[in-house]
């Protein structure tokens, strides 16, 4: 049995119908691509607004005691937290609480706290030691204490 092959003829207009769509499926890919990304974004917001949550709610009734000389002994220097608290306050002109630093360490995930109930104190004594090495200063404010970098601090 002899097969027969036949020619198939594509009008002109029905190419550009199929070249349009295939640049509109292109586009849409690349869309779909993008959301996909603001997406992960959102999830990942979303975690670390709901770690700080958490670690609001665990911190909820504690008083806060006076920020100056609280280093505490036997307290190993963590420079992963260092290095997380001064890019929390190289984002700010302005002075930050502890827990706006800890809040934008949260946000940017550039340091993983390994006790929710602690990352409050770590952050606080991080910010003393940084006071008493001079490259930040702390003072009063209305909701607490405020720690702001000192303009001419060395670079660590």
């Amino acid at each position: 049995m002899a097969t027969q092959q036949q020619s198939v003829f594509v009008p002109a207009p029905v190419i550009e119908v199929l070249k349009a769509a295939s640049v509109e499926l292109r586009e849409l890919r690349d869309l779909q691509t993008q959301l996909t990304k603001r997406i992960r974004t959102l999830r990942s917001t979303m975690t670390a607004l709901q770690n700080l949550q958490q670690l609001r709610e665990n911190a909820a009734g504690q008083v806060e005691s006076l920020p100056m000389n609280q280093t505490t002994e036997g307290n190993e220097p963590d420079p992963e937290l260092r290095r997380a608290c001064r890019i929390a306050m190289l984002e700010s002109q302005e002075g930050l609480t502890k827990d706006e630093v800890l809040a934008r360490i949260v946000r940017r995930g550039s340091y993983q706290f390994p006790n929710v109930a602690s990352a409050k104190n770590a952050v606080r004594r991080e910010l003393n030691a940084m006071v008493e090495e001079g490259e930040l200063e702390c003072e009063a404010c209305e909701v607490g204490w405020k720690w702001k970098r000192i303009a001419d601090s060395p670079t660590r």
